[in-house]
């Protein structure tokens, strides 16, 4: 496991829970950390910077954006990266590091982007919105929340999407765009869901600095 600070530093945590400093960006607060499949770390900062950590824990700059913060990172599987900022702008980065950019949403500071069973990308915003960007970058409204910022999106097997929001509120949001509410946690901020092999989706709060992760059955 590999964890990032607000330090710039990136550790290494071990199964049995021994933690050793990996990495230091020397740049500001890594705000997104993706894994590759060559095994390098991929880390985004408030500096809207990306940097390349490879297996060593040898770091490199690997593309600078100059557009605000890096709130979420993408590895896409045509090998470009797609990073998200603060600016309300999603960037397509080229393996050598060349960034365009892909789509404006005119919005808010994008907090999550996730990719669909067909390639689309969708984008969470502060505003409580969630956008589809198509593969061309055509931009779509895909629905509004009657809720707070959206921190995060996941997609379930059966293409349901699911935004976790500050006001610690889970949706599901069907394929028509269909919003319902599917679980209220009372427990702070949702910052993170993900769904395990079972079908189990799982919840990270932010209370009182402390971290919970929470089953939703």
């Amino acid at each position: 496991m590999y964890a990032a600070t607000d330090q710039s530093n990136v550790w290494r945590v071990t199964t049995s829970g021994t933690v050793t400093k990996f990495a230091s960006l020397n740049d500001s607060a890594i705000i997104s950390l993706v894994l590759s499949q060559d095994g390098s770390l991929y880390a985004a900062t408030s500096n809207s910077n990306v940097w390349r950590i490879d297996t060593s824990g040898m770091v490199t700059k690997f593309a600078s954006l100059n557009d605000g913060w890096i709130f979420s990172l993408l590895f896409s599987s045509d090998g470009f990266w797609y990073a998200a900022t603060s600016r309300s702008n999603v960037w397509r980065i080229a393996t050598d590091g060349t960034a365009t950019k892909f789509a404006s949403l005119n919005d808010s500071t994008i907090n999550s982007l996730v990719f669909s069973q067909d390639g689309s990308l969708y984008a969470a915003t502060q505003t409580s919105n969630v956008w589809r960007i198509a593969t061309d970058g055509m931009v779509t409204k895909f629905v509004g929340l009657s809720d707070s910022q959206i921190y995060s999106l996941v997609f379930s097997q059966d293409g349901s999407l699911y935004a976790a929001t500050s006001s610690s509120n889970v949706w599901r949001i069907a394929t028509g765009g269909t919003a319902t509410k599917f679980a209220s946690l009372n427990d702070g901020a949702i910052r993170s869901l993900r769904f395990s092999s079972d079908g189990s989706l799982y919840a990270g709060t932010y209370n009182s600095n402390v971290w919970h992760a929470l089953v939703i059955n």
